[in-house]
């Protein structure tokens, strides 16, 4: 089931030379889009991970990547200043004519945050997110001591965030990095058409049935909000 907070982004993301192949099976056919970054969010055992692996398979030309792969952040603001240094890497693969898929804890508005966002010629964001109790079964079978009731009021907290922006903003603004811009953003309500998170239940999808909603997601990511 996939559901929307604001309005769905607008179809078409073309750009001529960019092709993505998919394997028989999957999805088929070859898409030409244009530079973009996707932000797909989501607290521990929302299937991001999982999904990941076939995001690379499908998304041959395109940078599928891990916000934590140098490394757990210690703490929020260390998470918001690299979430900056992976949108200065889109920019970086934007002057190539390439596109950006990440994949971490970080919520959209963080992304909106970030110093350098504006300069993404698209921005988009999604949510994976599913049942508590199904979050809590796949923590233990993959022998992560994360079952905790905090890690699943910050899984409910990114449930609210992604329908309205207002939802208790002190959450991810108290104790933050000092360079982020929130008055980007923090005046936009739950129906502002700039506030777009497409939230992805993944409670009984497998990793390849997510890829395929972040694949269509991420074919709609086609403006920046900011701009």
């Amino acid at each position: 089931m996939q559901h929307e907070g604001g309005r769905a982004g607008e179809e078409g993301l073309y750009k001529v030379g960019v092709d993505l192949c998919f394997p028989s099976g999957s999805i088929r056919g070859v898409i030409n889009i244009q530079t973009m970054f996707l932000l797909v969010s989501g607290s521990g055992g929302a299937g991001k991970s999982h999904s990941m692996q076939y995001l690379r398979q499908w998304y041959p030309a395109v940078s599928i990547r891990d916000l934590d792969e140098y490394g757990v952040p210690a703490g929020k603001a260390e998470r918001q200043e690299r979430l900056e240094k992976w949108v200065q890497e889109a920019l970086r693969l934007q002057k190539l004519g390439e596109s950006l898929i990440l994949v971490g804890q970080s919520p959209f508005g963080e992304l909106l945050a970030c110093p350098s966002t504006p300069e993404l010629n698209s921005a988009g964001g999604c949510l994976l997110d599913c049942h508590d109790h199904v979050r809590i079964r796949r923590l233990n079978q993959r022998g992560d001591n994360w079952g905790s009731m905090e890690m699943l009021s910050w899984a409910c907290w990114h449930r609210m965030h992604a329908i309205d922006p207002q939802w208790r903003q002190d959450v991810i603004r108290d104790g933050c990095w000092e360079k982020l811009c929130w008055d980007r953003w923090i005046g936009w309500t739950a129906d502002d058409p700039r506030w777009k998170v497409r939230i992805i239940d993944t409670s009984t999808l497998s990793g390849e049935e997510v890829a395929k909603q972040i694949h269509s997601i991420a074919a709609e990511t086609v403006t920046n909000p900011l701009q």
